[in-house]
């Protein structure tokens, strides 16, 4: 502990009797960058897109100095104390000097390290992706005063702030928009839902790839396994018409056959491994459906995945319900993994599902002691145990046993021992618990859950009472939306 107080007090100390210079260590060659001046934009038209063209254009363009006022490209404390310590121990040979220089110091913020000409240049590259094709970034060093160094005699320039100016230019916009070298039932998943390019809007390399990844869901939606996102293309003409931008979108042509086909599922194979290192050996099934499992009989009843699996034998591939299905299957609680894979065949996929159980028990231990201000105090214990996938039906059976007691400390007359025991059982069940009559015909947003819950509570009070609690529980949580839970 005195070392470091020691260490403190020597850069301190240090630090106040040294020449406060932030130049003290550059070469005849550099300039410490210290800002930049407010960004001069020089705009023809101004809407909301132009607002966020400017955001975009600063965010490149910014580069916080050495001593940054939160983190501000254009304003700085007066004291930038780092850099003062940097250039005071960087250059020194001792160990000490080099520690506090690296934890205490930062080197100076360069004006070649800012590097002002590729920031400009990806600022034009900025004004191109949001339609300012003509437009221009320039910039000028505004340097500080002149004065010598303890690395160079000669009086320069040693500060330099940065002043950008931005042309944004005539801003186009689009033209008309055409779907070239497409099938009528593809035009017909293109138009229907809302394109995200519409005439008049302003040109936009970030609504052009949205509107391609719309393109690319709704066709991975519609059975086109195989089509690529890299399969679509932009033709952009900004010359036909003044302002503004002609686009064609294309499909391009050495698109395999199979991505330009909608794909069906003919057939769903589910492999169930009680553990990862388990070879499935056996299998029950027919011509569109068939498990495969090791021992006796399948660790959980095949229905119990089915029902989280939205893609069935016949019906078209859709990326959307292969997701979906994935998620609800992990979502289960009994798996330690599950994924599920797609084996073409000559005019069909094979639908195959990897699931390994997740370990069969859950074993939790607790401890603590509590200490009142009453005077009392004493231990708590709890063991719970749950067990997964209890009835082969992806249940989960869970037993949990807590007590705890107090009693009173530092005293021997009237001592007397308070104590709570809570026991309970509970079983998840992955369904609705209804009656047959009750039950609805309807696809859930998320798979319901049924929770049966048993407990019973005593209560003693040596003295005054004791009491038994006795209480079940039935619940149920489904969910008909995204936004809708009960």
């Amino acid at each position: 502990m005195r070392s470091y107080i020691y260490v403190i007090l020597y850069a301190l100390l240090t630090f106040t009797f040294i020449s406060c210079s932030s130049t003290s260590s550059l070469h005849d060659d550099e300039q410490l960058y210290t800002g930049m001046k407010r960004i001069d934009f020089r705009v023809q038209h101004s809407d909301s897109h132009t607002i966020d063209t400017q955001a975009e254009i600063e965010a490149s363009l910014a580069c916080k100095p050495n001593g940054a006022f939160f983190g501000s490209s254009y304003y700085r404390m007066p004291f930038p104390y780092r850099l003062w310590i940097w250039n005071a121990f960087s250059a020194k040979e001792s160990g000490m000097s080099k520690w506090i220089a690296k934890t205490f110091g930062t080197p100076p913020v360069l004006v070649s390290d800012v590097n002002p000409a590729m920031r400009a240049n990806i600022a034009e590259t900025v004004l191109d992706n949001n339609g300012y094709f003509r437009g221009r970034v320039d910039y000028k060093l505004m340097p500080g005063k002149t004065k010598p160094t303890g690395a160079d005699s000669v009086p320069r320039a040693r500060t330099a702030k940065i002043a950008y100016t931005v042309d944004m230019g005539p801003q186009f916009v689009i033209d008309t928009v055409i779907y070239k070298g497409f099938t009528d039932n593809e035009l017909k998943l293109i138009s229907d839902e809302q394109p995200l390019i519409k005439s008049g809007e302003p040109f936009s390399i970030s609504k052009l790839d949205a509107e391609r990844n719309r393109i690319y869901d709704s066709f991975k939606n519609h059975g086109y396994y195989f089509f690529q996102k890299s399969y679509l293309t932009y033709m952009a003409d900004t010359v036909s018409v003044p302002q503004r931008v002609q686009l064609q979108l294309c499909k391009i042509d050495s698109i395999p056959a199979e991505a330009q086909r909608q794909w069906h599922i003919s057939k769903t194979i589910i492999q169930v491994r009680r553990h990862v290192y388990e070879q499935p050996a056996d299998t029950f099934g027919g011509r569109r459906f068939a498990v495969v499992f090791g021992g006796e009989r399948p660790p959980i009843r095949p229905y119990v995945l089915m029902q989280d699996v939205l893609l069935r034998p016949g019906s078209m591939f859709s990326q959307r319900s292969l997701t979906e299905s994935l998620s609800r299957l992990t979502a289960k609680g009994i798996f330690s993994s599950a994924d599920i894979n797609m084996t073409p065949m000559a005019d069909s996929l094979h639908m195959t599902i990897n699931c390994t159980l997740d370990k069969p028990y859950d074993l939790t231990l607790q401890a603590n002691y509590v200490h009142k201000t009453s005077g009392r105090g004493g231990p708590g214990v709890g063991i719970g145990l749950t067990r997964r996938n209890a009835f082969r039906r992806g249940e989960n059976l869970s037993f949990n046993l807590n007590g705890s007691a107090d009693f009173s400390i530092g005293r021997t007359a009237g001592n007397s021992t308070n104590f709570d025991i809570v026991a309970d059982v509970a079983l998840e069940m992955p369904r609705l618990l209804v009656p047959k009559f009750l039950k609805l015909r309807r696809r859930w947003y998320n798979p319901p859950t049924t929770v049966t819950r048993v407990s019973f509570e005593t209560i003693n009070r040596t003295g005054f009472f004791r009491r038994n609690i006795f209480s079940a529980e039935l619940l149920y949580n489904f969910q008909t939306s995204h936004s809708s839970r009960h």
